[in-house]
């Protein structure tokens, strides 16, 4: 284990500035959604019993929307398309 963390800080220390905080802001990501899925799972369970949950897949254009039920479901369309119009928009402005 030690010889992989060793091994994560010369990869790190090699590149530059911004792609070790890149990397960093990545891999912090990462466990902040981890640990708010596992505190909202045991939110759900201590208040209700009953957990709801969705998600969605793009691939390409195409989405597969996930949902325990209809409400979810809804919120799921609602959030990917706001979230497509956000990419769309932020790719227009970059041009």
């Amino acid at each position: 284990m030690l010889d992989k963390v060793f091994s994560l800080s010369i990869v790190i220390s090699l590149g530059s500035t911004m792609e070790s905080i890149g990397i960093l802001l990545i891999i912090l990501g990462i466990t902040l959604v981890i640990i708010a899925a596992i505190i909202f799972f045991i939110i759900g369970v201590r208040a209700s019993g009953q957990v709801k949950g969705g998600g969605v897949i793009l691939i390409g254009p195409i989405p597969i929307i996930i949902g325990s039920d209809k409400e979810v479901i809804k919120w799921a369309i609602l959030l990917t398309i706001a979230s497509m119009l956000f990419i769309l928009a932020m790719c227009i402005l970059a041009r």
